[in-house]
């Protein structure tokens, strides 16, 4: 039988709040910058965007 491939929160390391992903996201914007150039990147929900919804 295949494996079931679907989004999971294990699969992604959660912030103890919105301010720790602040945080983290100012200490790696460089990096951000370079995967993702031109995009918009926000604090969002975890099970929000594992759904599609943010």
């Amino acid at each position: 039988m295949p494996a079931v491939v679907a989004p999971s929160r294990g699969n992604y390391a959660r912030f103890d709040s919105r301010c720790a992903c602040l945080e983290w996201m100012m200490a790696h914007r460089a990096e951000i910058a370079l995967g993702a150039p031109g995009a918009t990147v926000r604090p969002v929900s975890l099970s929000r965007w594992l759904l599609g919804l943010d």
